[in-house]
């Protein structure tokens, strides 16, 4: 060891310290009576009577493991808070308690689910309406989506949905324990999910009131027999199946076209600017789409509804050069007068700009009917007198709807 006492401090590591439990040695230079004790020397330590013990500092390697841990707890801690930033996208939907309930399916659609309906592939009894599947006894029909604030994982055997709250369970209390039905092949999944009916309420005179209508979404969670994986997913309520993820990812359908390839300004229906402007306030102030046709030279208006924009819809006439008539009825016309909507023999279908009539031959020599949509509260009519069936397909093939 050296001699001098400053070099061989600056050598001395901190693990070569000894542990002193023996006083203080006395301060060079003084004789042993005129030794003062520690709190003399330095009062603000405070160590009371007698002399202090001395330790040593904890080895370095003990610190190297407290600031590992640390590091450790930390990361963990950043890597639970970023797996729950990717499992959620958005503000996360609380979900209700797993579904557990399972159910057989009747194997039979109808419209809105309801019987009797006809089996699942076979011909439809109706096209007008929304075919959904007839769940079983106690149960009502529903259709489901996936919950976009949660990510969507393929190999998880949990689903986050929304289901469409159709039958307004939810408003009687029902804890919504829905029931599912789930089929696999080597490409497919389809899931179909029931709601259980709710009770029906008794009113004080003894009048039995039904759920009031209620589509709302409601969080669900599902719980899968084994991962969909690279399968399609496929709600199979509705009829056709919806497809909701494809091959891992969920199905984005490509965005509607804005507005009908038909539209047209109204100043290009027949045959002058008052009518043009008839069509554009009905346009404008109805829900559903308006037509006007683009007719042959020689064509004339004869009358048309009070209002362009009345709350039932429109009704406009016009006449042709040889004595022919046209007369379109647009909005409610079957549900308020079912009469210009039933007709016995049908001679099947013609274009009606962007949609499918029915065409109906009248008892008159050249009487023609047509009907759109007659099951709907929005339809369409056409009758006229003394046209060809030709010439009434190329009139109504070339029907605009009238721009808003």
């Amino acid at each position: 060891m050296n001699d001098d006492p400053i070099e061989d401090a600056l050598r001395r590591r901190p693990s070569d310290e000894r542990l002193y439990e023996e006083p203080l040695r006395r301060l060079p230079g003084r004789a042993a009576d005129e030794a003062e004790p520690l709190t003399a020397l330095v009062p603000s330590l405070g160590v009371g009577a007698g002399h202090p013990t001395i330790r040593t500092r904890p080895p370095l390697t003990w610190l190297a493991a407290l600031v590992l841990l640390a590091i450790v707890v930390g990361l963990v801690a950043a890597l639970e808070g970023s797996a729950l930033v990717a499992n959620r996208n958005g503000t996360p939907t609380p979900s209700s308690q797993p579904s557990t309930v399972k159910f057989t399916p009747t194997g039979r659609v109808g419209c809105e689910g309801q019987e009797p309906g006809w089996a699942r592939g076979a011909t439809p009894l109706r096209k007008d309406c929304g075919v959904l599947a007839i769940p079983p006894a106690g149960y009502d029909p529903t259709t489901w989506m996936l919950d976009d604030t949660y990510l969507y994982y393929p190999d998880a055997l949990e689903l986050h949905v929304l289901v469409q709250d159709h039958a307004c369970a939810q408003g009687f209390g029902s804890t919504w324990l829905i029931a599912q039905h789930e089929r696999y092949d080597a490409d497919h999944m389809w899931l179909t999910l029931a709601v259980p009916s709710p009770p029906p309420q008794v009113l004080p005179s003894g009048a039995v009131m039904g759920c009031p209508d209620s589509l709302s979404l409601r969080p669900f969670v599902v719980r899968l027999e084994q991962p969909i994986g690279q399968r399609d997913l496929l709600d199979e309520g509705p009829d056709p199946a919806a497809l909701l993820a494809h091959q891992g990812k969920p199905f984005l359908p490509p965005s509607p076209t804005p507005q009908p390839a038909s539209w047209h300004q109204p100043t290009d229906c027949s045959p002058d600017v008052n009518v043009a402007g008839f069509f554009k306030a009905a346009s404008a102030n109805l829900t559903f789409d308006v037509y006007c046709p683009v007719l042959p030279a020689g064509w004339r208006m004869l009358s048309s509804s009070d209002s362009p924009a009345e709350q039932y819809g429109v009704e406009i006439a016009y006449a042709g050069p040889a004595g022919q008539t046209l007369t379109l009825h647009e909005g409610f016309v079957c549900v308020l007068d079912k009469s210009r909507c039933e007709y016995s023999v049908s001679d099947g279908q013609v274009a009606f700009a962007d949609r499918v009539g029915t065409l109906y031959e009248g008892p008159g020599s050249g009487d023609l009917f047509v009907v759109v949509n007659p099951e709907q509260v929005a339809s369409w009519s056409v009758a006229s007198k003394g046209l060809s069936r030709e010439e009434l397909e190329r009139i109504l093939a070339g029907l605009i709807v009238v721009a808003k």
